[in-house]
């Protein structure tokens, strides 16, 4: 699918839909599923990117510059022009437990109200060793909102207590220990994912899972081309012979829920793309509310030798892009945040679920890469689970402008 104008879809729509394709080609024109102004309000918006690694994957590891079909990897959208994702706000992204919760137990009293439905995924983090989180389903919400309903029941027990130390001779008088497990929605009525589909997934035999080959999202720095029957000889050409298509960029990336992406190749050295990727024109990316489940790699952003092995970026920069990251769940994802020298770097309030939902070269010993470029850093409210390390602080102490409640 070539987009060259400007493809919207009807925010307000009643009906769940479903866009399949390869490749989205952003050429500079637009794809908006919903905007700040007007949140797609529809039940259900699907992107599914189909692909079999053995099939359309072959060209990953043709540079850029000799890229032999216009299609490269495929299972891909490419960005020159502008993509907005802007779901239906959430009323209680994630939630604290207020009662301690038993094995058997099929309700959570929470700390605030939601506005969560009926068959609503939820993720419960672990209060034993290994953090391990549960998956449920919402049965019903409670009227006044603060107590959620479970289809099954929870397999282990959850801390919703705090713990209370005083012990002087240790300066640990008054202090407050806040263990207390939490409950966060994963459901969003748009999804980016990477296509499961047995005719055009499994054509080699082996799906996804197995060759790690997910969907991306790639912006591209501006580029141009000539227009059919034109070239650099004749008269006119640089007015009307050539197509310019600017810098890709996400003018919102609000309440989605990416499935199935991400890109790593074993390879030797090893190719890892991540969910998104970034370039070194891009001032500013911001995501709120988003939520990363099944991931096929596991950095959101970091790259591994893409510059070897990508077919369709040639570069991928996170640290000269100012990115805002808040609100977000990332289950078996880290994220990096080091920022170059006059960038700023804001992570307020995500969740970062490492445990048994890491695949090759997991995160989670180093789940929250934070600092080390020189860049300034807001970090608040942002809480690991299941990883060896949850936070890998880089960097002097200057370059934090802002750090709490982690």
């Amino acid at each position: 699918l070539t987009i060259r104008g400007t493809l919207i879809v009807q925010y307000d729509i009643n009906i769940s839909l479903a866009l399949h394709a390869n490749l989205i080609d952003i050429r500079g024109g637009r794809l908006i599923i919903g905007n700040a102004t007007h949140p797609f309000q529809g039940p259900l918006m699907q992107v599914f990117l189909h692909g079999d690694m053995y099939f359309h994957g072959k060209e990953c590891t043709n540079p850029y510059d000799t890229y032999v079909s216009e299609f490269g990897c495929w299972k891909q959208m490419v960005v020159n022009g502008e993509l907005s994702m802007n779901g239906k706000p959430v009323e209680g992204v994630s939630r604290t437990l207020v009662e301690d919760a038993f094995s058997g137990d099929n309700s959570l009293k929470l700390d605030g109200p939601v506005g969560w439905e009926s068959g609503d995924d939820l993720i419960v983090s672990s209060s034993h060793a290994g953090g391990v989180p549960e998956y449920h389903t919402v049965d019903y919400i409670s009227d006044d909102g603060l107590t959620v309903y479970l289809t099954g029941t929870l397999a282990k027990g959850k801390i919703g207590t705090l713990s209370y130390i005083a012990d002087s001779s240790r300066n640990l008088a008054n202090t407050t220990i806040d263990g207390r497990a939490t409950v966060s929605l994963l459901s969003r009525n748009i999804e980016f994912r990477g296509g499961y589909d047995l005719d055009y997934d499994y054509i080699s035999g082996v799906g996804p899972d197995l060759t790690d080959y997910g969907a991306t999202i790639r912006l591209r720095e501006a580029w141009q081309e000539d227009k059919d029957g034109w070239d650099d000889s004749m008269v006119g050409y640089e007015l009307y012979g050539i197509y310019y298509y600017p810098d890709g960029y996400i003018s919102n990336l609000n309440y989605v829920r990416f499935r199935g992406t991400g890109k790593q190749f074993d390879l030797e050295p090893p190719f890892r793309e991540p969910h998104i990727v970034l370039h070194s024109s891009l001032d500013s990316f911001t995501m709120v509310g988003c939520v990363v489940t099944e991931p096929l790699t596991g950095h959101f952003f970091e790259c591994t030798k893409v510059d070897a092995y990508q077919g369709a970026l040639s570069s991928c920069d996170t640290k000269s892009t100012s990115k805002t990251v808040k609100d977000s769940i990332f289950v078996g994802v880290s994220a990096d945040f080091k920022p170059s020298a006059g960038v700023t770097d804001i992570a307020v309030g995500n969740l970062f679920f490492g445990g048994e939902e890491c695949r090759t070269a997991c995160p989670t010993t180093k789940m929250i890469k934070v600092g080390g470029n020189g860049g300034t850093l807001i970090v608040e409210n942002n809480t690991a689970y299941g990883g060896f390390a949850g936070f890998n602080l880089g960097g002097a102490c200057s370059e934090y402008e802002s750090w709490g409640g982690n």
